[in-house]
């Protein structure tokens, strides 16, 4: 069976791997009877997908040893990537999918939603409170789709698209919290992806309550089982 009929089976919680296999970049590194091991070029990352019990040895053996960031999605083959590779930084999300094929409706916020150019790269890269690479890398999401909310002509959040192809960067400036901001960001970035062709997912934290009650409130589905970065 080819490997995308195979992951295919659980669409939710593989996600990641089958927006990587749309992409014509995507290199397919290795695909056994134990799983896969796919190269994802606009990120640099290799994800690996153990799909047969007691595979996991042979899956995380040919993630490359020059590997320095690897996704994979069972605790075993993440122990086996972190020993083998030396990787000390570790991730653990959960997956979320928007499976319906029209956009979510939500209320009004009393602003407007529109496409970021490349000239908020800086603006972006100082207001996301989070760590996210370098000010290419917010570029190249930007590029990718990123909207920003606007009351009154001020910018009051914004939600973009990872390397990777997950919705992320899904920031609510201080100023405007609890009003609406953020359900109306995921619900422009699900629509946005749908219109590019593209299934919305997110990949969060699995400690983050707020951000999965907002994605599970919006009605997208969530991932039983984890995923892992590492890096």
């Amino acid at each position: 069976m080819r490997i995308r009929e195979r992951l295919a089976a659980e669409p939710v919680r593989y996600a990641d791997l089958l927006t990587a296999l749309d992409r014509p970049e995507t290199r397919l590194v290795w695909n056994g009877a134990e799983g896969a091991v796919l190269w994802e070029a606009r990120s640099g990352a290799y994800m690996a997908v153990c799909l047969a019990p007691g595979g996991e040895e042979e899956t995380a053996a040919h993630v490359p040893p020059a590997g320095t960031l690897v996704t994979c999605h069972d605790a075993v083959t993440c122990r086996l990537l972190r020993r083998r590779l030396g990787l000390t930084q570790l991730q653990v999300c959960v997956q979320a999918v928007w499976t319906a094929k029209e956009p979510p409706q939500v209320p009004p916020f009393g602003g407007t939603l529109k496409r970021l150019g490349e000239e908020w790269t800086q603006t972006v890269y100082d207001r996301y409170s989070q760590h996210y690479g370098n000010l290419e890398e917010i570029r190249q999401s930007i590029r990718q789709g990123m909207l920003g909310a606007f009351v009154e002509g001020e910018l009051a959040g914004f939600i973009g698209v990872h390397l990777e192809g997950s919705l992320g960067m899904l920031e609510v400036l201080p100023p405007f919290r609890r009003r609406g901001v953020g359900r109306m960001l995921l619900a422009g970035g699900i629509a946005l992806a749908l219109e590019q062709g593209r299934t919305p997912f997110s990949q969060i934290m699995a400690d983050n309550r707020p951000s999965l009650a907002l994605h599970r409130g919006l009605g997208m589905d969530l991932s039983t089982e984890r995923m892992y970065w590492l890096f």
